[in-house]
């Protein structure tokens, strides 16, 4: 693809001469100028003056009705463009909407932390409607690998562990309990936690953003919400690293919607905690409107009751009728395979979910990335005083995954029909 006919497909929606530049602000330790219009924002880069960010709501819902006009093929090639031979393709899902697609970029096969390329294709339209390109950062330390990650698990007393490059430190194994250092096997979660305060501070807020953008047609869609039963529910397996995420769903359901407007979407959303039964999980299906879980998950199932535990619910165990219209399902493969195509066949109206791996490592430094993506996507979703105006569930999630630079619980997979309002 022409290279200026990419460059006119992202910025003829917003690069306008009424867009309203901000006060500097930092994303994942860059300094960036935001500029707003009536058709969403983007982050600039205050040193080389590029995108780095870019959330444009009328290309996101433009022809939804329609039929597709790119294929997936394409919809990877123009994205490749975009974000350049340093990244590395992850994988690309094809949703009903969109092509969500995701690069990271490696050093000898290794990921370097915070730097990825997000890209999401309107499928009916072919345009770039949202992408976050983090540059990247010349890499000068030693890229070795002492430690297997078996050794590291036992060293953190980890479930799980990831290998990055930190640009600056060195090699390291992030854990759900510690940051240990790849080489020397030392633990460094106190120096790691500075570092990554210091190094990727974020003060950007989205919310203030779309306040700005709070005009015309946004407005009027804003207005037009759904059934609005104020169901909300929650529930967890049985692992603590979870529960922050409920808990961070649960409150932004109950957020008031604005300072003028005290209520909220819902008022008391029932938080059901740690689940163990079938007929549990069937009859809060049933009867909630909106209903997020975290936890673990495979292609097939989702675990209650814990990683140790054989309490499951799978395919088979869904009940016929399901009356929830959104379901987020916070799990590796569940909601994005057979599991979330059963649910929509048997009546959730929209699963939102993840294709492949997740992960909710960065416990150790005060920070939950399932847990901020959590807050995030149900901010949007119920359209409350954090966000200024409420988006579909298919906006909210292309959101949350553009806003949250920590990719690694980022929900890429639509089954069902999410062009919704709860």
């Amino acid at each position: 693809m022409n290279k200026a006919k990419l460059g006119l497909i992202i910025l003829a929606l917003v690069a306008v001469p009424n867009a309203l530049a901000t006060k500097t602000d930092f994303y994942a330790g860059i300094p960036v100028k935001a500029i707003t219009n009536e058709h969403g924002y983007m982050l600039v880069d205050m040193r080389t003056n590029q995108t780095i960010l870019y959330f444009n709501h009328t290309a996101i819902n433009e022809n939804l009705d329609g039929k597709p006009s790119i294929t997936k093929d394409e919809a990877i090639e123009m994205a490749e463009e975009l974000c350049g031979e340093a990244y590395t393709l992850v994988r690309v899902t094809e949703n009903p909407y969109d092509y969500d697609i995701q690069f990271e970029r490696r050093v000898n096969g290794i990921a370097v932390f915070g730097e990825d390329c997000y890209v999401v294709v309107n499928r009916m339209t072919g345009k770039i409607a949202a992408y976050r390109k983090i540059p990247v950062e010349e890499v000068k330390v030693e890229q070795v690998v002492k430690l297997k990650k078996e050794e590291v698990l036992k060293i953190a007393k980890a479930r799980d562990a990831k290998l990055y490059i930190v640009p600056g430190f060195g090699v390291v194994w992030f854990t759900d309990g510690d940051a240990v250092d790849a080489v020397s096997g030392k633990i460094v979660s106190d120096e790691m936690k500075r570092i990554m305060a210091e190094k990727y501070k974020t003060t950007v807020d989205f919310g203030k953003l779309e306040r700005e953008v709070w005009v015309g047609e946004i407005k009027s869609k804003a207005d037009s919400k759904g059934i609005d039963n104020d169901q909300g529910a929650v529930f967890r397996a049985d692992d603590e690293m979870c529960k922050d995420d409920i808990d961070a769903a649960e409150a932004s359901m109950e957020t008031s919607y604005s300072y003028w407007y005290p209520w909220s979407w819902d008022d008391d959303a029932d938080d059901y905690d740690v689940v163990s039964s079938d007929s549990t999980v069937n009859y809060i299906l049933g009867h909630f409107e909106a209903v997020y879980y975290s936890g673990h998950g495979n292609r097939y199932c989702i675990a209650l009751g814990g990683t140790g535990s054989s309490s499951t619910y799978c395919t088979n165990d869904i009940a016929n009728n399901r009356q929830t219209r959104l379901f987020v399902v916070s799990a590796c493969y569940a909601g994005g395979n057979s599991f979330g195509d059963r649910l929509a066949q048997n009546g959730v109206g929209c699963v939102i979910g993840a294709s492949g791996e997740i992960a909710d490592i960065q416990y150790w430094w005060g920070y939950s990335a399932c847990a901020d993506w959590a807050g995030r996507f149900w901010d949007w979703a119920t359209g409350n005083v954090n966000v200024a105006y409420q988006k579909t569930a298919h906006e909210a999630r292309i959101a949350a995954n553009t806003a949250v630079w920590k990719k690694d619980c980022n929900l890429d997979s639509e089954k069902g029909y999410c062009n919704i309002y709860i």
